[in-house]
Parts: structure tokens; sequence; C-alpha cells
């Protein structure tokens, strides 16, 4: 009888495992769906941010925010930092729900320069012409931390992927800093007129730019790897399949395209105008970009869509967004 219990039971917990197991699958199967499905175009354009659907680019919602200037997500993409960067004051809005937003006080009395996040997204850096200040987050909750002893910097600084170093731009020079204790580690030589830096996917690269163009460094190797002495350039967007790096340069009026691993850049769009962007879409190997009067979808060489902007006001930032659950754990 004990035997009959333990096969019926064996037979059981068999059946369980393989339905499990079939479960997990089908999971794995629809993670990049659900990966696609969480991505959002946010745009801030006058008094609102627009949530669009990043393949048709259509209206999914508003929010007023006032003057707000500054868009910056969290690491996880939980939240969307929206900061009125005079005054330090803003809202932390829900990636999911617009309507649904925490209060942010970042009066540091200076206006801010720039805002990062630390790759976990426990610290917040916030620059002033004060220097470099540390607020505590957690869950679009922040409160306020030490000055770190970095004097003021002209640009954004970057971060490894450990969240132990800073990358600091100067005059003709990359400082690598310390967190923990506020030293300099080492200095390396780059061109003139390379002031925002960022860490590339994979955390060994650093790609600079600025009015001078576009600087790649190894971090490791310390030196300058790569150097396009484009004119003016804005930060680069790597898309969400980390393969290719998305830049503007000549002011907005070339839309480059440069492989991560081999970065031969490709110029996709020449404008007559200047534009706002890039935010690539995953899995389309295309971007949106802003102009003053319409968001113009581009792939492939082409101008695949054009729609009209919400409103005639300036647009004042463009990105896509993805909900990360594994990256970000303080701020999901």
């Amino acid at each position: 009888m004990h035997q009959n219990n333990w096969s019926f039971i064996h037979s059981k917990l068999y059946a369980l495992c393989r339905r499990q197991s079939l479960l997990i699958a089908i999971l794995i199967l629809l993670l990049p769906l659900s990966a696609v499905a969480n991505e959002k175009l946010f745009l801030l354009q006058g008094s609102q941010l627009y949530s669009l659907d990043p393949l048709s680019g259509s209206l999914l919602e508003n929010r007023e925010v006032g003057d707000a200037n500054l868009i910056q997500p969290t690491p996880g993409g939980k939240y969307i930092f929206v900061i009125n960067t005079e005054t330090g004051l803003g809202e932390a809005i829900d990636f999911e729900n617009l309507a649904e937003a925490k209060p942010l006080d970042f009066s540091i009395h200076a206006p801010l320069q720039g805002l990062s996040f630390s790759p976990m997204g426990h610290e917040i850096y916030i620059q002033s012409n004060q220097g470099i200040h540390t607020w505590n987050h957690k869950a679009g909750v922040v409160s306020p931390g030490e000055t770190l002893p970095y004097p003021s910097i002209q640009g954004k600084p970057a971060f490894n992927s450990r969240g132990t170093r800073i990358y600091l731009p100067r005059q003709r020079a990359l400082e690598y800093g310390l967190l923990s204790n506020g030293s300099i580690l080492r200095t390396i030589t780059i061109p003139k007129g390379i002031e925002n830096w960022v860490t590339a996917p994979g955390g060994r690269f650093l790609w600079g730019s600025g009015p001078g163009g576009l600087v790649i460094v190894d971090e490791r190797r310390n030196r300058v790897v790569e150097n396009f002495p484009w004119k003016d350039v804005s930060p680069p967007i790597f898309d969400g399949a980390e393969q290719y790096a998305w830049i503007l340069a000549d002011s907005g009026k070339a839309l480059q395209r440069l492989n991560i691993r081999r970065p031969q850049p490709q110029i996709v769009q020449e404008f007559p105008f200047s534009v706002q962007g890039p935010a690539p879409v995953e899995g389309t190997q295309g971007v949106w970009v802003a102009t003053n009067q319409n968001l113009l979808f581009i792939a492939n060489e082409s101008e695949e869509k054009r729609l009209p902007l919400p409103e005639e006001s300036p647009v004042k930032a463009l990105l896509t967004l993805q909900l990360k659950p594994n990256q970000g754990f303080a701020c999901f």
C-alpha cells in the first residue's frame, strides 16, 4: 500500500514538473515580446509629457509637468524623473501610468547642470557650479547625501558598471575618480571639445561627445582608440539590442549610426534643419527624431513615418524607454 501511494505521488510530481517546464519554456519565448510591449516613446513638449506607442507613434497618455525641461529615467525604467533645472523641483512619474507620480525636490541653491544615476540607481549625482552632489534614492523617493570633493565640471560624467568610478570631463582631459573617497586615480589626454561621457554596453569603452566630435576611450588601456572629428556631436544613444549607437552630428543635421563593436560610421540621414533625438525602437533598427513640426521615424536610409507633433511649442526631449525589472534594484 505504501509503495502504491508513493508511485501515485511520484506520478503527480512528474506531471507537475512537466507542466512547470512547459510554462517556463513559454515564458522564455514570450520575454522578447514583453520587452517590446514594455517600451514607450516619451516626448517632453511645452508643459506636457507625452507617452507614445514606439511602433506607430500613436498617443497613449499625457501629463502636465509645468516648466520641466529635463527627462532622466531610472536605470530599471520604472520611473521617469521630469525636473525643472532652475528650481530643482519635479516629479518621479510612473512608467506604466503617467497619472501616478512622486514629488522631487533637488534644491541645492544653484541651477542643476546635469543629473546621473549610479548603475543600480541607489545614488543620484547632481551637477551644479558648486560641484557634484550625491542624493540617496529608492523607488522614486530621494534624500540629500554628501557633496563629492570634485570641482565643477562642464559636461556629463560617466560611471563604471559597478558604480565605483566616475569619469569626469576636463579641458582636453578625462579624469578617473574613485567615488568612495573622492580621489583621482588617473588622467588621460583627449582631443579638445569633448564634454559628455557615457559608458557603452559591456562597460569597457567610454564614448565622449561634444563640439569637438566623438571619441572612444578604452578604459582598461587608458587611451583613445577612436576619434571622429565631426562638428557638434550629441551624446550617443545605444539601442536596446546593444548593437548600434545612434548620434546626431553637425548640430543635429546629420544622423549617424555606428556598430558598437566595430564603430565605422554610417550616415543614415541628413537634414536641412536641426532635429532632436534620436530615440531607437527595439527590433526595428530605426529611430524617431523630432523636427520643429513633426516626428519622423527613420530606418534603412528612408523616412518611413511622419507624424505631426501634439502641439506647436518647442520639443525639449525625446527618448524611448524600456521597463527592465532586472536593472536598478533600488528603483526597478
